[in-house]
């Protein structure tokens, strides 16, 4: 192999390389959420005892960008921002693949459960902290789900507990 042929295949191989390092960087939170940034999610199931997260502590973890329509007017189109469910499991010591379920819990009563294979079935399930550069509505708050893909019913509000389900 020729001088000419190395430095070629060295600078394909660094292209390479920073390409990988600036697409792993993530999204990052950028709205305003201090309106919400401490609202306090009761996360049970994935530690031996209960805890809270805040969508302050969730915008710190490494974030993603998802855009989704629903299939209703109703739904529209939703940009989400925020880690993903499993960036989130994982990062207080979880596996998803270790529970059955996931059931999400909204302030106003409502909730989704998430089964294991449902769960396997979506490569992206994102806990929504903004929407794009905008902070979520007050109907919304303090996050939010958005499963691209799912029907728009799994993209509960309004999150206020999260279980992990053995």
């Amino acid at each position: 192999m020729g001088k000419h042929t190395a430095k070629i295949l060295i600078c394909i191989c660094l292209a390479a390389v920073m390409s990988l390092a600036l697409c792993s960087c993530g999204a990052k939170v950028t709205a305003d959420i201090s309106g919400y940034g401490d609202a306090r999610i009761k996360v049970t199931g994935l530690k031996a005892a209960d805890f809270y997260v805040t969508p302050n502590e969730l915008k710190e973890l490494e974030c993603v960008s998802q855009t989704a329509e629903g299939k209703s007017k109703k739904a529209g189109k939703v940009k989400a921002v925020g880690p993903t469910l499993e960036t989130v499991t994982e990062h207080y010591g979880g596996r998803l693949s270790d529970y059955s379920s996931v059931l999400l819990k909204a302030a106003d009563g409502y909730s989704v459960s998430l089964s294991r294979s449902f769960i396997s079935a979506h490569s992206t399930i994102v806990i929504s902290l903004a929407d794009g550069e905008k902070a979520l509505t007050k109907s919304e708050r303090p996050a939010r789900l958005l499963i691209p893909g799912a029907e728009s019913s799994y993209w509960i509000k309004m999150i206020t507990e999260i279980d992990y389900e053995k």
